[in-house]
């Protein structure tokens, strides 16, 4: 009985994290691609990354009840295939901000970056902001 309760919990929550990407707003490419080519001047790419598409994270209900802003720093890699892999909350000022950050990342889509005329994977590191407004 406990370990079918457990499953149930385990599947719940996967859902949750599955539907945070789905419901949350269409990310604009415009200011990611405008973020992503400024680091590809830097890193020497023939091509930088281009965001294709993607939702942003859900402000967790929890924070919004408490009207509570947080950030968010994350890495992750944009492999040659356009997926991010790898991600990693490097720095939260709340870790409820986590789970809906990690799970909207993963739906994320790129066009890969290209360095000496080839597909490459590339580590990047972006803040996520949470701002509530009134």
């Amino acid at each position: 009985m406990k370990s079918c309760l457990l499953i149930a919990l385990i599947a719940v929550l996967f859902c949750a994290d599955l539907r945070a990407t789905e419901v949350g707003n269409p990310i604009d490419p415009s200011g990611p691609n405008r973020k992503l080519r400024e680091m590809a001047k830097e890193m020497k790419l023939d091509r930088p990354p281009e965001f294709l598409r993607g939702f942003a994270p859900r402000y967790p209900p929890g924070m919004v009840f408490q009207n509570k802003s947080g950030h968010a720093i994350v890495e992750f890699t944009i492999s040659v295939d356009g997926t991010a892999r790898d991600i990693k909350i490097i720095k939260t000022s709340d870790e409820r901000l986590s789970v809906n950050i990690i799970g909207a990342i993963r739906g994320w889509k790129f066009k890969p970056a290209e360095k000496d005329g080839k597909p490459v994977d590339l580590r990047i590191r972006i803040p996520q902001n949470f701002v509530l407004f009134r």
